[in-house]
């Protein structure tokens, strides 16, 4: 369809001078609930290097005004995962018991060979008392396993009778790995296990990804940014390719969540959409009344803030 930008300044901006997420925020999970808009938020403070940050809460009766629920994070770095690192939401939803549940992975504050794990969080309301899992959820793979360099991005999808999550072979300084988007299953949303396909061998021997950037398109080899989402036909994939930022997204298609389409030489989205950014990434797709909405962080240079762009069916 016809992507349409929603003006040409943010639809949620980072805090005041003196607030925890005064540095630069992007989205986490946006969700549709209730006749209102929910969206998890990453909020950073950097001064000379990433001091602390959090995970927070902002509601909309359109999707595109939003307004903060608190003025201090639904979950704080210090308080679940430590000083010495920073969590990042990516994905959530309600259970059919009404409770939410909040999806993350973990990443160093600075240069560390630890690596990037998934975690969960849940709570009776958006607003809270969230409950932080200190054991994560999915850690990194062992020998035959593809996903070594660390585990992140996950995007769980709750089907009719599995959970299903997918995540990021993680990078982790200069062991980058394989560029690729693993899946995991489940049956009760907390024990998981890995997809493996049992005729592949070595490297994928205990588990292997659903798709992998092969270095075909244009820029850097590794897939920086990515979103999975349900629709009538299955299962969709947007994911962007670049280096430290990404520029274009492309689309590709499933029937069953597994095996995917080929991708198109040509991108179905691109920065060049947007006259005054320099960069797109973190994209988040939400489907309502017949629209997609497309929420994204970007910005000029280093910081940046929260954009959407529409898609109308």
């Amino acid at each position: 369809g016809n992507l349409t930008i929603y003006g040409d300044t943010p639809i949620f901006e980072e805090g005041s001078e003196d607030s925890w997420d005064r540095s630069l925020v992007f989205p986490g999970a946006v969700i549709y609930h209730g006749g209102l808009y929910h969206m998890f938020y990453n909020g950073l403070t950097i001064n000379r290097g990433l001091d602390n940050g959090g995970i927070g809460y902002a509601i909309s009766a359109n999707g595109i005004e939003w307004y903060r629920m608190a003025e201090t994070p639904i979950l704080n770095w210090d308080d679940t995962i430590g000083v010495d690192y920073w969590l990042r939401a990516s994905s959530a939803l309600i259970e059919d018991d009404g409770t939410w549940v909040l999806y993350m992975s973990s990443l160093s504050r600075g240069i560390s060979e630890d690596l990037a794990m998934i975690y969960r969080a849940a709570a009776p309301a958006p607003n809270g008392p969230w409950t932080f899992d200190d054991i994560p959820l999915l850690e990194p793979g062992e020998t035959g396993e593809w996903d070594i360099s660390g585990v992140t991005a996950p995007v769980v999808l709750k089907t009719d009778d599995a959970y299903l999550m997918y995540y990021l072979n993680a990078p982790n300084g200069t062991r980058r790995g394989i560029s690729g988007v693993g899946l995991a299953t489940s049956s009760d949303g907390i024990v998981w296990t890995k997809y493996d396909d049992p005729t592949t061998e070595d490297e994928f021997s205990a588990s292997d990804p659903i798709f992998v950037h092969d270095g075909s398109l244009p820029g850097f080899d590794l897939i920086q940014t990515y979103f999975v989402w349900q629709n009538n036909a299955g299962y969709s994939m947007v994911f962007g390719v670049g280096g430290n930022n990404t520029s274009d997204m492309y689309s590709i298609t499933s029937a069953d969540g597994i095996t995917w389409s080929a991708v198109s030489d040509e991108p179905v989205f691109t920065v060049d959409d947007f006259e005054y950014l320099d960069y797109a990434t973190a994209y988040k797709v939400l489907f309502t009344d017949g629209e997609y909405k497309l929420y994204l962080y970007g910005g000029l240079q280093t910081f940046g803030d929260i954009y959407l762009a529409t898609v109308t069916e």
